[in-house]
């Protein structure tokens, strides 16, 4: 699903297809910042989530 390219998206009616790119994106940015992206398998409706850990130059 974090995946570049891959999307669960069935499109039709107007509705677009999506890129497969956004949670990718999101991850390899939230992972840059020493962070994580992921799902939350315990929520009843698709959740992800994101964190990011405070940091200050020089520590």
């Amino acid at each position: 699903m974090f995946e570049p390219l891959v999307t669960t998206k069935r499109g039709g009616a107007g509705k677009p297809r999506g890129t497969g790119l956004g949670l990718s994106i999101a991850r390899r940015y939230a992972e840059h910042m020493h962070g994580q992206v992921g799902l939350d398998e315990t929520a009843p409706e698709t959740c992800f989530y994101v964190d990011l850990v405070a940091w200050r130059e020089g520590e």
